[in-house]
């Protein structure tokens, strides 16, 4: 885990492979981690992806924040799911990335502080 200059975490950084060439794909990388109130979401995809879905959930599986997005353009973007306004208890948070054509991301695990 890598630190910021104000002390908060970074998630590293999830690639996805090519299984034929091994050159690097799409990344998502999350961010802070710890957490108080929300988080911003930085995704670099390797191709125009027509709809992505972002789904957090809590460590049970319920889905806590769904965000859907379309006509996502190849490169790099940021997104925040939006939990400042859903009232979380502190806790262990997965977020997926979802839609990436013959991609699949790992989820990657944020944590949520009073």
């Amino acid at each position: 885990m890598f630190r910021e200059n104000n002390g908060s975490a970074v998630t590293p950084t999830a690639d996805v492979a090519d299984n034929n060439s091994g050159l690097q794909k799409s990344k998502v990388s999350v961010y802070p981690n710890p957490f108080r109130d929300d988080v911003l979401i930085k995704l670099s995809l390797a191709k125009n992806t027509p709809k992505v879905v972002i789904r957090v959930t809590d460590i049970s599986g319920k889905v806590v924040a769904l965000k859907e997005l379309s006509n996502v353009p190849q490169g790099i973007s940021q997104q925040s799911p939006g939990l400042n306004s859903r009232n979380l208890a502190p806790g262990i948070y997965i977020i997926q990335v979802l839609g990436l054509e013959g991609e699949t991301l790992p989820p990657v695990r944020i944590l949520k502080t009073r």
